[in-house]
């Protein structure tokens, strides 16, 4: 089946708190600060990323991460975005950042109905014996209900890793839904049915590598040649 790629918009945050610096983006977060991830996973092209009415990140294209994580204060701050080049705030939110956690903010849905939705991350959470971490998300706006499956090389559907019933960034009702699930590391692939059906709408390959913290999700359009499976590396 042919491979789709393209993203959608919105703005989600698995993130951390006053932005008093930068590091890379695998640091481990400082003793009561948060540290905050920015993803741009909007079609609308490169944006400006604005926590507390300062720009934090500047030009970062789609579908992309920023290199670096802000560490910032807990407690309250607002977050905002807008195209690059320009000053107009397209989507903003306020949200209660807790210390000692990873988050990431995402840009998702549209411009024209852009929204902020905070999640926390765990990027720290020790792989098994070494391995991988993943969790899927989907962010597709006009995405019909989905299982995600994911199977191993030889096609076989990898045990206890079957999503059911997906729908448009429904993690924020089910806390479930942002955990982790440990995986071996190897090649896989992603793919995408019709809810309780075998019709399959999309299938990506991802490589899981030992030691890292996967957050994949779906984004763009179901039906259009822009549906993607991106992907956010949090250590």
């Amino acid at each position: 089946m042919k491979k789709i790629y393209t993203p959608i918009v919105i703005l989600a945050i698995l993130f951390a708190a006053s932005i008093t610096s930068c590091s890379k983006s695998n640091d481990a977060p400082l003793e009561g600060k948060a540290t905050v991830q920015f993803v741009n996973a909007s079609q609308a092209g490169s944006i400006n990323f604005y926590a507390d009415g300062n720009m934090v990140y500047e030009n970062l294209g789609y579908p992309s991460q920023s290199s670096t994580t802000n560490i910032m204060s807990a407690g309250d701050h607002s977050f905002s975005v807008s195209a690059w080049r320009s000053t107009a705030i397209i989507g903003s939110g306020n949200y209660t950042l807790s210390g000692n956690n990873f988050y990431s903010v995402f840009l998702i849905d549209s411009l024209t109905h852009p929204k902020i939705v905070p999640i926390v991350s765990d990027p720290n959470a020790s792989p098994i014996d070494n391995d991988g971490k993943l969790r899927i998300f989907n962010f597709s706006p006009n995405s019909p209900s989905v299982d995600i499956k994911v199977t191993n090389q030889s096609f076989i559907t990898v045990s206890d890793f079957i999503l059911r019933n997906r729908t448009f960034n429904d993690q924020g009702a089910d806390a479930e839904k942002l955990s982790f699930k440990d995986m071996v590391a190897g090649p896989y692939r992603i793919e995408v049915y019709t809810a309780g059906t075998n019709n399959l709408l999309f299938s990506h390959d991802i490589t899981i590598i030992k030691a890292r913290n996967y957050t994949l999700y779906l984004a763009g359009s179901f039906g259009t040649s822009n549906l993607i499976l991106g992907s956010v590396t949090h250590n």
